[in-house]
């Protein structure tokens, strides 16, 4: 990667552009072509891209034709070294993005993040496969994450299909997290725990506002012997936006299923979210359009399932 003081030597190693604020204490890193998107994911961590390093797209990107069996791209961030720092789209587009991992978990764009904000992030055509906490955007949130501004526009052709926890944008979070005007349209397929936008939340403290899915969602007819890990396992927890909502607070406002949209599954099967146990969940402003189907079954078209009370405004 390029330094302003070391050019020569990081000319080398990555296209990275680094430009200075100027006030010499924020460094830049600039994203330009999708190498520089997988030296961002292979070498996080390193001097040249740290965790919590902040980051610019600054044109269009599209991914390369992979081959049917090949793994796709690496996610950015770990369980080991999630990424912390900040994630500018700037308006541009990652398009083609291929990721083939079905024994993995933590699978996105992005695998694991931790005290990050991500902004102005556009996806489209999206074939994501995992197996766990499997997510568009995002695989699994540890903590304090915000999205704002986001997209994820599969595709007619892609896919997003995971055995547990899988959402079109976040597959799984955890701790704190803001979800601000982000979107998903396409299919999201799972078997425990498969969102339109989240698959599950899980001792979580967040919010949803402004933002919408539109397309399919489905827990059912998947071919199980995809993941090894869920031959046995019966489809439930299957919601519009999520999927699951376990021990949260989670406050949803503004934000909707498009018409015609559909929520299939077996058990606990909601338009809005499929399950929830133990929170305190209010939903605000956030109306279910008739047009919305759900198969399955279910407490009622907005919540499939649940332990607690629901307060609906």
């Amino acid at each position: 990667m390029k330094q302003p003081t070391l050019l020569l030597i990081f000319l080398f190693f990555s296209s990275f552009f680094v430009a200075c604020s100027s006030n010499g204490l924020i460094t830049t890193y600039t994203i330009e072509d999708w190498n520089d998107l997988e030296y961002l994911s292979t070498r996080l961590g390193s001097q040249e891209t740290p965790l919590n390093g902040h980051y610019k797209l600054v044109a269009d990107i599209e991914g390369p034709d992979f081959s049917e069996n090949a793994s796709g791209f690496f996610p950015i961030g770990t369980k080991s070294f999630p990424f912390q720092g900040t994630f500018d789209g700037n308006g541009f587009t990652i398009s083609n993005l291929v990721i083939n991992r079905i024994r993995q978990e933590n699978i996105g764009l992005f695998g694991v993040t931790k005290n990050a904000t991500l902004t102005n992030v556009k996806l489209k055509k999206v074939t994501i496969r995992g197996n766990k906490n499997v997510g568009g955007l995002i695989g699994n949130i540890q903590d304090n994450t915000s999205v704002f501004n986001s997209s994820v526009s599969i595709g007619e052709q892609g896919t997003i299909i995971g055995g547990e926890n899988s959402g079109g944008l976040i597959g799984l979070i955890e701790g704190s997290a803001t979800i601000e005007n982000s979107s998903v349209d396409g299919v999201v397929s799972g078997i425990l725990s498969t969102g339109g936008l989240i698959g599950k939340m899980s001792n979580a403290t967040s919010t949803i506002e402004r933002s919408y899915f539109a397309g399919g969602v489905t827990s059912k007819d998947l071919d199980l012997y995809l993941f090894t890990n869920w031959k046995l396992a019966s489809a439930e927890s299957t919601g519009g936006l999520i999927g699951y909502v376990d021990s949260t607070t989670l406050r949803i406002s503004n934000s909707s299923i498009s018409s015609n949209s559909a929520v299939t599954g077996e058990s606990a099967v909601g338009g809005f979210i499929g399950s929830i146990n133990g929170s305190d969940v209010i939903i605000s402003g956030s109306p279910l359009s008739d047009d919305v189907i759900t198969d399955g079954d279910q407490l009622n078209r907005m919540i499939g399932e649940s332990s607690v009370g629901v307060t609906i405004i």
